[in-house]
This record gives structure tokens, C-alpha cells and sequence, in this order.
């Protein structure tokens, strides 16, 4: 059997007011969210609460999809989706696929600092705008999706 793409699984980290971001020691050496790929027959938001404990030490509260995101990546086709969680409290632990991180709201990625999307990645500014205003709905128990 011919696969057509592969699945990966990308964390928007959401912690009062920020995003977590981590530098990858890796190329392309940029900003990025944790994620990665899925393992064999693992469910997406099993795959992304283990990209998120290996790459930050962080355990999530909830997951919630937000989006995907489908393009090439080193060659082949990535559907990725991108899921929201917000971690308990605790400290980051790198692992050692990356040499910093930084949380970052949403306005400091408008203004492109302290660290800038890289468009390598196809991260947007909206992506994370979008995801704020999930977040701000799930807490305010408010209903995400309607019919018009």
C-alpha cells in the first residue's frame, strides 16, 4: 500500500496569555511549537501529549484541536494537526532536540519579538490569534462552533 502523506501533530502551548515556543538545535534552527510525528497507529492527540512531554517535560491539561496544515516538509507530505493545551503548571525541561524556549503572546508575534514565525514553517500570526480566542471561549464555556 502507497501512503499519500504523513501525520504529524503540532501543540499550541497556551499559558497565561502565551504561547510556548522552543528553538530547534536542529535544521531549520528556528522558533517553533512542540510537535512532530505520530508513531505507528497512534491516535493524533495521544501523539501530540507525548511530543509535548518529551520535547517540554510539560504535562497538558486538555487538547483541543484548532487547525491543520497540510504542505511539504524535507520532501514529503505533512498533514499536520494543530492542537491546543494548556500545561499544568511546572517548569520546562528541554529536550535535547532543542537549546531554548521563550512564551510569547500574541501581540510580541505581531511585532515580531522577542522571536519571529519563520516562514520555512507557514506559522501565522492568525494560527495563534485563533487559538487565543479558543481558549478564551473554552474557559468561558462558550460555544466554538455554530450553525448559520
Amino acid at each position: 500500500m502507497k501512503f499519500t502523506h504523513k501525520l504529524a501533530v503540532t501543540a499550541y502551548l497556551y499559558h497565561h496569555g502565551k504561547f510556548l515556543f522552543l528553538y530547534r538545535n536542529t535544521d531549520p534552527k528556528v522558533w517553533a511549537p512542540p510537535g512532530g510525528h505520530l508513531q505507528v497507529n497512534e491516535p493524533p492527540d495521544t501523539g501530540v501529549s507525548r511530543e509535548i512531554k518529551e520535547e517540554t517535560g510539560l504535562d497538558v491539561k486538555y487538547l483541543f484541536p484548532v487547525s491543520t496544515w497540510f504542505g511539504e516538509w524535507r520532501g514529503n507530505k505533512i498533514l499536520s494537526i494543530d492542537y491546543l493545551a494548556e500545561p499544568y503548571d511546572g517548569e520546562v525541561a528541554l529536550s535535547e532536540e532543542h537549546s531554548d524556549y521563550r512564551w510569547v503572546s500574541a501581540e510580541q508575534l505581531k511585532q515580531g519579538h522577542p522571536i519571529e514565525l519563520a516562514p520555512v514553517l507557514d506559522l501565522k500570526v492568525s494560527d495563534f490569534e485563533y487559538a487565543e480566542q479558543v481558549f478564551h471561549m473554552l474557559q468561558n464555556n462558550q460555544h466554538i462552533f455554530t450553525n448559520s
